[in-house]
């Protein structure tokens, strides 16, 4: 509830007897005090997007919060049903998969059998991949978070595979590459559910949804959550919306618990992959913004132990595992020649069509005014996510093959998702939100769903042949194949349509110079199995969701009173 006489959402001061409060769904509804004697002044209390209804506490769940979550959690599900189906690569796919069977299965870092089984190529003088190292290991370049993330689903398989009798190899079977698969979905699900919630605190839910849309749908992201949920771009999209979250809502108060929370949250998105470090940057920008408001500075100062504590207990994990395969944890797993910060590839990451950031997903130019808007807002933590997007451009311009390889788009921004979410989200609350504006809205619709049929569009020209991923294309190309696709989009959906469910979860699909050796599984123990891995994730995910959607609610850090 506000305080008799304060400003609210508007800016414009309201009577002691009721206050405005500017609901979800834009109405601007009457709330009327209602704390007991004694209560908390300054609770606001929440009221449903239905007129007429009573206020609600902060413990309850808003209806306009909950719509979006389920509009969310509807269209990562039906994209599962519709287009899921795992593409296993390598070098990517076995030497991500690898960490998950060698530490589940073989409690040690020895790739020799897993490579033997999954296909492994050593690489180049350029690139090295699976080479033998000085340890006489093989080399696995490929960070171990995205492994571990997956374990819990692998368990599932193992366990569904052991209790059914099935004879399959350990790890080493067709369930166990979808059970991980289908955790990266859900992962995906999670990353998107966290954006939205940090979204949420500077724009309206209308707009933050719009963003998720836009941002979740028209980028590469979807590619890598339903057709290459094997690489780890996906998982390392919900460690970034992890950090996100946990720094701003270490920010909030609550001691050095929280800023170690954050670290926690760095780390983890740096063992997923670690370029993902430049996301420090967030949390430090946060931290400066409360050294500078905080009375007693040793508290910021604590924080800031906390924090880089947290980010180095973590991360500390991945620099013994490249120990023990290189001898040496400083040393560069891909090689001497990976990686020159002195020459980067900045037009070409960018512009070229090659899988060119804005080439590919030209809409994305909207994160920058996004993130300007977002700078009028919090300058602290418009300041961190552009650095943290400055120097995740330039590792990926400077790295030797800049375009990446296989890919769909610029895969290696896929990790930056939230940032973007939260970006987009800020410039849609603007064009919705400003006054006589009378196409914001459809604006901000016609930008999401346009974004969602370009990308769906090309997504469907590389998964029908239409668009190498592997060679270098031209942009005239990748226009004739727009249109091709587009002409072509019917009767794709409709075969799909057709084949649904017999077609989409019971495959394998392998493209990779040497083919992995899996063991098959029956078709009804794969479907149960990934049914258990969808209750195994919602389950997880409503307990945490609770916390974010608590946390997400806009706070004022300074005064630390929610508004």
């Amino acid at each position: 509830m506000l305080p008799a006489g304060s400003r609210s959402c508007s800016g414009r001061r309201e009577g002691a007897g009721r206050a405005v409060v500017k609901a979800g769904c834009g109405t601007r509804l009457p709330c009327l005090r209602s704390h007991a004697p004694g209560s908390r002044p300054g609770i606001v209390a929440w009221p449903l997007c239905i007129p007429g209804t009573g206020p609600r506490t902060l413990s309850d769940k808003p209806t306009h919060w909950c719509r979006p979550t389920v509009w969310i959690l509807l269209a990562v599900l039906a994209g599962y049903l519709l287009f899921f189906r795992t593409t296993f690569l390598v070098p990517d796919s076995s030497g991500t998969y690898a960490w998950s069977r060698s530490l589940l299965f073989d409690a040690d870092v020895d790739f020799t059998n897993e490579f033997a089984r999954l296909g492994s190529i050593p690489g180049d003088e350029r690139i090295r991949f699976h080479a033998l190292s000085v340890t006489g290991r093989p080399g696995n370049p490929f960070g171990l978070g995205a492994g571990l993330l997956w374990i819990p689903f692998v368990v599932l398989a193992q366990g569904a595979s052991l209790a059914s009798g099935l004879d399959a190899p350990a790890g080493y079977a067709d369930l166990h590459i979808l059970a991980a698969s289908t955790g990266t979905v859900l992962y995906g699900l999670a990353a998107l559910l966290l954006s939205f919630a940090v979204a949420r605190r500077f724009a309206s839910p209308a707009a933050a949804l719009w963003a998720v849309v836009a941002g979740g749908f028209g980028t590469p992201f979807l590619a890598y959550l339903f057709h290459f949920p094997t690489y780890s771009h996906v998982p390392a999209a919900f460690a970034v919306a992890l950090v996100l979250a946990a720094a701003l809502h270490a920010r909030e108060g609550g001691g050095s618990g929280r800023w170690a929370l954050a670290g926690l949250a760095v780390g983890l998105a740096a063992l997923v992959r670690v370029q993902n470090v430049s996301l420090l940057a967030v949390p430090l920008a946060l931290l400066l913004s409360r050294y500078r408001v905080d009375e007693d500075r040793r508290h910021s100062l604590r924080g800031a132990a906390a924090l880089l504590a947290g980010a180095s207990a973590v991360f500390s994990w991945q620099l013994l595992a490249w120990w023990r395969i290189y001898g040496s944890a400083l040393e560069l797993p891909q090689g001497d020649h990976f990686l020159q910060l002195s020459q980067p590839h900045l037009l070409q990451l960018l512009l070229s069509p090659w899988h060119g950031l804005f080439s590919w997903t030209p809409f994305l130019l909207l994160v920058f005014p996004g993130l300007w808007l977002l700078y009028r807002k919090d300058r602290y933590l418009a300041l961190g996510a552009a650095t943290a997007l400055a120097l995740q451009t330039w590792l990926a311009a400077s790295v030797s093959d800049w375009w990446a390889g296989y890919a769909v788009g610029a895969r290696r921004f896929v990790d930056l998702t939230p940032v973007f979410i939260l970006a987009l989200a800020c410039l849609f609350a603007r064009w919705r939100d400003r006054p006589g504006g009378v196409w914001g809205r459809p604006l901000v619709v016609g930008t999401a769903l346009g974004a969602v049929l370009w990308n769906v569009l090309l997504t469907l020209q590389v998964r029908t042949g239409l668009l190498s991923p592997f060679r270098r294309v031209e942009m005239t190309e990748i226009l004739i194949g727009q249109a091709r696709a587009l002409r072509e989009l019917p009767r794709y959906l409709w075969e799909l349509l057709s084949r649904w469910p017999f077609d989409i979860h019971l495959v394998v699909h392998r493209d990779s110079p040497v083919s992995p050796d899996f063991g098959s599984s029956p078709g009804w123990l794969l479907v149960l199995v990934l049914v258990a891995c969808w209750a195994l994730g919602l389950s997880l995910m409503a307990g945490a969701w609770r916390w974010a959607g608590v946390t997400a609610r806009t706070t004022d850090w300074r005064s630390g009173r929610r508004t």
